[in-house]
């Protein structure tokens, strides 16, 4: 990454961030379990205390449960969605009065080509999916 870009890199476990994008100068490394509002608070809270500022929110999160839809349990399903679907609102809700007092705002949402290929045995991945981006067309 260029030295002029900050970056928050941000899961559930910092160690395993860390791994994969070591410790250069210009990265922050954050404990970030979207599913918990507390935990996009504080991201965010972390985020402006080193760099001042945030100018772009990547919603990359993810997670997958394969299977017919009667194989899948209710708290898997449950977890889908609330990965999927309810932790990019939580990180966005916590990150756009930032946005704003900045005056600008750009939010990337990534979600997975499972819903729309919709295929059989993908149901979980497809309904979170779908309800991030609904326009596959």
């Amino acid at each position: 990454m260029p030295q002029a870009t900050n970056v928050v890199a941000t899961g559930r476990n910092p160690d395993k961030v860390a791994e994969a994008f070591g410790h250069p100068a210009n990265l922050l490394i954050l404990k970030l379990d979207i599913t918990k509002p507390a935990d996009a608070q504080s991201a965010i809270k972390g985020s402006v205390d080193k760099f001042g500022r945030i100018d772009v929110l990547v919603n990359n999160a993810a997670n997958f449960y394969a299977g017919f839809f009667e194989e899948l349990t209710p708290e898997q399903m449950e977890r889908q969605l609330t990965t999927s679907l309810i932790g990019p609102m939580n990180v966005t809700r916590a990150v756009l009065p930032v946005m704003r007092k900045q005056g600008s705002e750009l939010i990337i949402t990534i979600s997975s080509t499972a819903a729309a290929r919709n295929a059989a045995g993908r149901i979980a991945p497809c309904r979170g999916d779908d309800a991030v981006e609904p326009d596959h067309g």
